[in-house]
């Protein structure tokens, strides 16, 4: 089962004002390997995550996530973080180019982390789930980046099979 997936973080000023998201288009990766500074938290090692540059819809690159043979019912994640303060007092929306095998289902989620722990805007698809079932479609989430916010987290989490990602689009 294939998903792929690809990223535009986009302000509500231009975005050329913005530095946007680093190697959020995949264009710098290695065959099988995870491109920095995308990573795989601790809890979703059981999905194998990997670089190529084939059947990618567009650009040079971009990502699978693959269940590994132990993954059982357990989802994948890819994700960043990055640092808040461009954003601040700004509605971001953050957009993919997702391809989900026949099968499968995933969900972009978009997190900003504020002081002390708090949580501010957060956001996972799950009352949303994307199936694609093969095709390349965009998806989005669209939220308040608050004046105090620290970080930025964001991803694509892959369920009962692979996804890919071509990057910021």
């Amino acid at each position: 089962m294939l998903l792929r997936f690809g990223f535009l973080l986009a302000a509500s000023a231009s975005l050329f004002a913005q530095p946007g998201i680093p190697n959020g288009d995949f264009e710098n990766g290695a065959p099988g390997t995870l491109p920095a500074p995308w990573f795989v938290p601790t809890a979703f090692q059981h999905y194998q995550v990997s670089w190529t540059s084939e059947g990618c819809q567009q650009g040079k690159g971009c990502v699978d996530l693959t269940p590994g043979p132990a993954s059982g019912n357990n989802p994948g994640n890819i994700m960043q973080m990055f640092d808040a303060a461009p954003y601040r007092g700004k509605l971001v929306r953050y957009r993919a180019a997702v391809n989900v095998a026949s099968g499968a289902h995933a969900g972009l989620w978009f997190r900003i982390d504020r002081p002390g722990g708090r949580m501010g805007f957060f956001d996972n698809m799950q009352a949303r789930p994307i199936t694609t079932a093969g095709r390349w479609e965009y998806f989005e989430i669209a939220g308040f980046v608050h004046a105090d916010a620290q970080m930025v987290a964001l991803g694509v989490l892959a369920y009962d099979g692979t996804v890919r990602a071509p990057g910021t689009v």
